[in-house]
């Protein structure tokens, strides 16, 4: 019996402290129930580590595209703008200068590699950002046919990929050539003086005549020979002479004649010169400038008293009109012409027309003929006789070339 509550006495210890260690591990401590503080107690863990985000891998460069050469004046105003004189001695050095197109927003530069033949080294390098978009090629030993070049940009340490590659061929350099007028000839026309006379007395007065009576006027400086001998009009090949030139005559009253007035009328002048250039050559070329020159010398009346006239250099013509027909082929006047500009009247000794457009016109049609420039004056087309004559202007032109920078 003893026996019996012995193991019943341990049983209940055991079951107390079964349950006591229960509560300790549902938040409770022995010393909490010996207390009798049986409220819950949180377990202390350290905070969590945060999760490291991995370092972000930087953008690539963006690689440059449509590497091509510069081949106009607006080419060359895009690229360096107020610098764009550095590009046009470029062209007309023959030098390569190579124009691409970008799209990022941030750099520091460009470098321009040579790709052919196993090379992949910097020509040249930039430092100047974004812009500009531009690079003068330095000539090879072996000059630029058949090289290749290739752009990249940079940023820091990092650069792009290589741009598409660009190969010089025929026409990625300029080339300047002068052209000499392939035909030149002028239609000059002599209009005689009416000579009115108060005495009824009416007649024509030749040219030969009217420069006799004004020797010293020089009236007939620049005159062409052969309108002597033609009287009224001539076709004068290999020389260009352009411009109005009037003179006023006026005859002494012969007082045995008991006449009371004079004869008095004006005489005039007028010219068209046409200068042809054989231009075949530059069919479908992209034209960079087209530069006519002239080499002058005229007469042109002076405004003291309308009495006399001086030489000098001064250019008459002042219009030009393009030619329609083979007028070199003809001996009448120079009137089937179309379009063509303003000049201005300009001093000389040399004289220079932009005659670009013309010539990028022409040769942007491959099929067109070109029948080159019809130089006129303005005041001799308009057949009107002049409010003065010191209006008049009258050239003779000794040299003529078109100095052509194509691609």
């Amino acid at each position: 019996m003893s026996q019996f509550r012995l193991i019943v006495a341990l049983c209940a210890t055991a079951v107390i402290l079964l349950g006591v260690s229960e509560q300790a591990t549902a938040g409770y401590s022995v010393a909490d129930v010996q207390g009798g503080n049986t409220g819950p107690v949180r377990a202390m863990s350290p905070p969590p580590r945060p999760t490291p985000k991995p370092t972000p891998k930087p953008k690539p460069v963006p690689a440059p595209s449509d590497v091509r050469p510069v081949q106009s004046v607006h080419d060359c105003a895009s690229a360096l703008a107020l610098l764009a004189t550095i590009c046009d001695n470029g062209v007309k050095s023959g030098d390569l200068q190579l124009l691409w197109k970008d799209g990022a927003s941030k750099l520091d530069g460009y470098k321009v590699y040579r790709v052919d033949g196993g090379h992949n080294n910097v020509v040249v390098a930039t430092s100047n950002g974004l812009t500009p978009k531009y690079a003068l090629i330095t000539k090879p030993g072996g000059g630029y046919e058949g090289a290749c070049y290739a752009v990249t940009a940079y940023l820091g340490n990092r650069e792009s990929a290589h741009s598409e590659k660009y190969c010089v061929q025929s026409g990625s350099t300029a080339s300047t050539e002068t052209f000499s007028p392939s035909h030149v000839r002028s239609y000059v026309i002599y209009i005689d003086p009416t000579i009115t006379d108060p005495n009824n007395y009416a007649n024509t007065l030749s040219l030969a005549a009217l420069i006799s009576k004004l020797q010293g006027s020089d009236f007939g400086a620049v005159l062409p020979s052969q309108l002597l001998a033609a009287n009224h009009s001539v076709s004068v090949s290999g020389s260009g002479y352009v411009g109005y030139q009037d003179a006023y005559y006026a005859e002494a009253i012969d007082t045995s004649q008991f006449r009371t007035g004079y004869p008095k009328g004006y005489a005039r002048i007028k010219s068209r010169a046409g200068y042809d250039f054989n231009l075949g050559k530059l069919a479908n070329r992209k034209i960079y400038s087209a530069i006519l020159t002239l080499d002058v010398s005229q007469t042109m009346q002076d405004t003291a008293g309308h009495t006399r006239f001086r030489t000098d250099d001064y250019s008459c013509a002042d219009t030009y009109s393009l030619g329609k027909d083979f007028w070199w082929s003809y001996s009448g006047a120079l009137n089937n012409t179309s379009g063509g500009g303003h000049i201005g009247l300009k001093s000389g000794p040399v004289v220079t027309v932009d005659m670009t457009g013309t010539v990028e016109n022409w040769a942007a049609d491959g099929n067109q003929r070109d029948y080159g420039f019809i130089l006129s004056n303005a005041l001799a087309d308009t057949n009107a006789m002049p409010a003065y004559p010191d209006l008049g202007c009258f050239t003779k032109y000794y040299n003529a070339s078109l100095k052509v920078i194509y691609f």
